[in-house]
Order: structure tokens, then sequence, then C-alpha cells
């Protein structure tokens, strides 16, 4: 999946405009709740084919884009 259906999957359930790499995920940022954020998690999963270990997604991920980078890393190794 390619930044551009990334990011407006997770405008979507942030909702918000827009969502740049640099945007924080939570609190001051894009401050999507807990659980649009594992809805978020689940739809991607759908929509890309792939499985996505939340363990992975901890609190050193701060930005969108280190998000998009951490899931698609995982899912190529």
């Amino acid at each position: 999946m390619d930044w551009h259906a990334f990011s407006a999957l997770l405008a979507r359930f942030a909702k918000a405009s827009d969502v740049q790499p640099s945007d924080v995920l939570f609190r001051s940022g894009l401050d999507i709740p807990s659980i649009a954020f594992t809805e978020f998690v689940m739809e991607l999963e759908d929509e890309a084919g792939m499985d996505i270990d939340l363990n992975a997604l901890d609190e050193s991920i701060v930005t969108a884009g280190q998000l998009y980078e951490r899931i698609f890393e995982q899912s190529a190794g």
C-alpha cells in the first residue's frame, strides 16, 4: 500500500482532512482515539491483505510516517 492510500485511510479514522508523515498520532497531533486506532489497524489489515502485530506498534512510534514505516517494514520482514 502506498503512502497516499495509507494516509487517506488514517485520515478517515482520525477524522482529519489530511495526514502528513510528520503528523503526531496522539495527544497534540491527530489525537486519534485508541479505539479508532485499533479499528484503523483492522481495516488496514483487510485492505492491504496483511497481518499487523499490534505489539510491534509501541510508544516509540510518534508520527504517521513512523507508523507507515513500521507497519510496512514489519510486513516485509
